[in-house]
């Protein structure tokens, strides 16, 4: 279940990837949408599965490994890769989500 790919695109923590999806870890617990793992430390997305203090934990999960999303953004009518964009970009579109309460809700 580790995650094992290298992404161009460095990892931010902006916690998109945890709002669009369950990982695989969270599944195997029964997790459903949203995560209940996912929670936020200011703008800087944490992992209840993680162990505190473990760098092996975070690997397993493959947080930091790189931005993972395969998504398209647009403004002004110019379409970009989500995962290129710049780390304050990502987490204030997450920090509008959030506002919005989108991937927070309780099914």
């Amino acid at each position: 279940m580790s995650m094992t790919s290298e992404y161009p695109n460095p990892c931010c923590r902006c916690g998109f990837c945890c709002i669009s999806a369950i990982c695989p870890v969270a599944k195997s617990l029964g997790a459903e949408y949203p995560c209940p793992y996912l929670s936020f430390e200011g703008d800087i997305s944490t992992c209840g599965l993680v162990i505190p203090g473990t760098e092996k934990s975070m690997e397993f999960m493959g947080i930091g490994k790189g931005c993972c999303i395969k998504a398209r953004a647009f403004k002004n009518g110019i379409e970009n890769d989500f995962a290129s964009l710049p780390s304050e970009i990502k987490q204030k579109l997450v920090q509008s989500l959030r506002k919005q309460g989108i991937g927070l809700e309780r099914r």
